[in-house]
């Protein structure tokens, strides 16, 4: 029995491997990279976190190597565990395109084996799980990281291990809650990508509304809910404490707002599935099933009636059914979403195990050449969706060998390197900062704005345009280094007593000295970007700037590791438990 399921598991992993190769396997034959929207942006914050590792000087929220060592806070704010994982992934792979390629390998690999464990967990039959979990590597929110580095693909990665707890919930009665098991799924959301986890949050919400419910001992019910809320916020912490810390004491910039949602939503379509569009093969799907379970809904458990009805309503919420536009503009926190279609990956997700348990059902009343003959319906519909996915990685790496290497994402203007050979050149050497030349885009998210001021004025002044005078091409001439105690010291000559831009991002927790006087970051001026305005002395000009936030980082990170060991301790002896029990 044993052996067989080493074998079965095995099988999985081997096919699913296979399929996250074939996705990628466009790139290694062309040893392409692919220049999506926001690679200049996770460049940077990969590479400063890589070069702080290398050389050990530590700072967990200035930026100190990257975004032009401007001090800016993004990675406290961005998934710091993943991002400082992928750092070290960028020190052993050297090189951005295997970077690219190896993490992009990683995603797919991690989406496909967690979407069949929550399968295997919902007891679908092997070969039926393995077709489903392919379809859902190649949906376009997870396949698309390797287009254009999105980072919803890595949350749609570890959210199918959420449902694991919120499906435990409905089933057991006497046991619907095990704070370990729901606490690792949504930290590992929480430490990946914050909108995610509270996408997360959203789907699961109904399981355990229904749970409480059903549930007799209703304070027993709480007390776990509340333990598991607890350790969550444990192993969390570094993340939880960083954003509040940041985001409760300044007036961050956001990130653009979308003023036209409606347009970033899902829709059916019989073209290829796409982050716009179904496409035929999940258009089919979807609606196929929806409308079959409508029409034998009262014979449904009510497990599969949530799962339904949750996948449902998010595809539901991520088309252009909803009037976006008109939410958006009436209640500014519905802007935050930015696009809409993100909600379609709980759709994926739970249709998909929907349609599982759909046909576990069906196949009962089927003989074996029926069943034989649908799961070859649907394995075909999965291949065909997987060599879609290949033919786009293709395309972009046509794109890698033309005449215009970036005009697969919206980078021509930023580019500092036109020469489309050079650029090849650059962006694949060895000299990991000569990519960050390559292409300047002034992404301006989460930097200090003054109080009197919100995001929607400064984005109306273009803030790109602004950072990219201030920071990439300020004109006087300042040196930066890094001190041995981790701040950033930069360094500048003044032939008068102008005021200047020096492009160092300031915080109301930031520290500075200038010119061997400290200074509060509350009494210095500031640009509309939160860049410290400040006139200079004739001759030589040091300011160094740091940034103390109100508690120790090394203390919340201890507290965090202590909670990540009592967890493991946990689960060793929970499996113990299991293997003597069998």
């Amino acid at each position: 029995m044993k052996k067989d399921l080493w074998f079965r598991t095995g099988k999985a992993i081997f096919i699913i491997s296979l399929v996250a190769f074939i996705m990628v396997s466009p790139q290694i034959f062309y040893k392409s990279i692919m220049v999506g929207d926001d690679i200049s942006f996770h460049f940077n914050r990969i590479y400063d976190l890589a070069h702080q590792i290398e050389t050990g000087d530590y700072n967990y929220f200035q930026s100190i190597y990257g975004f032009n060592q401007s001090g800016r806070i993004v990675n406290a704010l961005y998934g710091y565990d993943l991002s400082y994982l992928l750092a070290c992934l960028l020190l052993i792979s050297k090189t951005w395109t295997r970077f690219q390629i190896i993490s992009s390998f990683i995603c797919y690999l991690l989406s496909g084996l967690n979407m069949y464990v929550l399968l295997k967990y919902l007891k679908i039959s092997e070969k039926l799980s393995i077709i489903l979990s392919m379809l859902y590597m190649s949906c376009a929110l997870i396949s698309f990281y390797a287009l254009i580095q999105s980072f919803i693909s890595w949350g749609g990665a570890f959210l199918p291990l959420l449902f694991l707890p919120a499906i435990k919930a409905v089933k057991d009665r006497q046991r619907p809650i095990n704070p370990v098991f729901l606490s690792i799924p949504m930290s590992l959301l929480i430490a990946t990508h914050i909108l995610s986890a509270f996408i997360g949050v959203l789907a699961i919400s109904p399981f355990f509304a229904v749970s409480f419910y059903h549930c007799k001992d209703k304070m027993k019910w709480l007390a776990k809910a509340i333990v598991s809320i607890g350790l969550t916020v444990l192993l969390s912490l570094n993340s939880l404490y960083s954003y509040l810390e940041v985001y409760l004491t300044n007036n961050l910039l956001s990130p653009f707002i979308n003023n036209n949602m409606s347009n970033s939503t899902v829709m059916l379509s019989i073209t290829k599935n796409e982050t716009r569009n179904l496409g035929l093969i999940f258009s089919v799907l979807f609606i196929m099933h929806l409308l079959y379970v409508s029409s034998i809904w009262k014979k449904l458990s009510i497990l599969e009636k949530i799962i339904n009805f949750v996948g449902g309503l998010f595809l539901f919420v991520s088309s252009n059914l909803v009037p976006w536009n008109t939410l958006a503009s009436k209640i500014s926190f519905f802007s935050t979403f930015q696009f809409p279609m993100r909600f379609s990956i709980i759709a994926y997700i739970l249709i998909l195990s929907g349609i599982g348990l759909n046909l576990e059902r069906l196949f009962t009343k089927l003989n074996s050449e029926q069943i034989k003959i649908s799961k070859i319906i649907l394995l075909t519909g999965a291949v065909i969706s997987i060599a879609n996915v290949n033919n786009s990685v293709k395309e972009s790496s046509n794109y890698w060998l033309s005449d215009n290497p970036t005009q697969g994402g919206n980078n021509t203007s930023y580019l500092y390197e036109t020469d489309p050979n050079i650029f090849r050149s650059k962006i694949k050497d060895k000299d990991l900062t000569k990519a960050l030349d390559l292409i300047r885009k002034g992404t301006s998210d989460y930097l200090p704005i003054p109080e009197n001021l919100n995001s929607e004025d400064i984005l109306g002044r273009d803030p790109y345009t602004i950072y990219k005078k201030e920071v990439m091409e300020n004109p006087n001439n300042v040196k930066m280094s890094v001190t041995n105690d981790s701040k950033i010291k930069l360094e500048w000559f003044s032939e008068n007593n102008n005021e200047i831009v020096v492009p160092i991002a300031i915080y109301s927790h930031s520290t500075i000295i200038l010119n061997g006087e400290k200074v509060k970051p509350n009494s210095v001026k500031k640009s509309d970007l939160g860049f410290l305005k400040t006139k200079s002395k004739v001759g030589n000009n040091i300011v160094v700037v740091g940034y103390k936030s109100t508690f120790n980082m090394s203390i919340i990170l201890t507290i965090k590791l202590i909670t990540i060991l009592f967890c493991f301790i946990y689960i060793i002896v929970y499996v113990l438990k299991l293997i003597r029990i069998e």
